[in-house]
């Protein structure tokens, strides 16, 4: 069977927990973020589910003070279900919505170490445009990558 992905429900969130818990490290509370995601971002909230459980989900954010720009903000898929295309489907689904939006660049953040996520993003035509060590707290650097999509 293969994963549909679909806009975010209220329904979703105990699954979204458990989903972030496990790909959060640290103190970050994301039962917290979870539930402000869903109501920020209501258009641009994506998951991807798979015979009735949660496997996946991205977040699109558009930035309030420039209407031309976002920013990809999450992409998680369960460890299980990865290097299966699921990624790449949820990377597409949201910056089709944003383009959808007049979003006209799309800009997000990866760890200089995960490898995949680069590559993934690159097929996508993401080219990187800065580094911050510490982006996300000590030991946390984030390579800063952006994407005109309009």
């Amino acid at each position: 069977m293969d994963p549909a992905i679909r806009l975010y429900q209220d329904a979703d969130y105990a699954a979204l927990c458990s989903l972030e818990q496990k790909n959060t490290p640290g103190e970050c509370k994301p039962a917290v973020f979870v539930r402000q995601a869903g109501v920020l971002f209501p258009t641009t909230f994506f998951v991807a589910e798979k015979g009735g459980a949660i496997i996946g989900y991205t977040i699109g954010a558009c930035l309030q003070h420039d209407p031309s720009r976002a920013w990809i903000i999450r992409l998680a898929v369960n460890e299980e279900e990865r290097r299966q295309g699921l990624g790449r489907d949820l990377v597409a689904t949201v910056i089709d919505a944003l383009r959808r939006m007049g979003i006209r660049e799309v800009l997000l953040s990866v760890s200089p170490e995960n490898l995949a996520a680069r590559s993934l993003y690159e097929t996508f035509g993401f080219a990187n445009v800065g580094f911050h060590a510490g982006y996300f707290g000590t030991g946390a650097d984030r390579i800063i990558m952006s994407r005109i999509i309009g």
